[in-house]
């Protein structure tokens, strides 16, 4: 539906290889969930930040 109306959807809540697959037919092209990574503190985010390419950098 997200598509009709010329918006980006994301996906919430993908857990599984299955799941991603299965959105990502349908078109999705961005999403969240415990597949890509699990709840962490903010200064685990940071530090996971810090060692990713400078374009995640603030």
């Amino acid at each position: 539906m997200g598509r009709n109306f010329g918006i980006e959807v994301i996906a919430e809540g993908i857990e599984n290889k299955e799941q991603y697959h299965k959105l990502a037919g349908q078109g999705v092209t961005m999403g969240q969930g415990w597949l890509f990574g699990k709840p962490m503190t903010a200064q685990a985010l940071k530090a996971t930040l810090s060692k990713q390419p400078s374009k995640y950098a603030s």
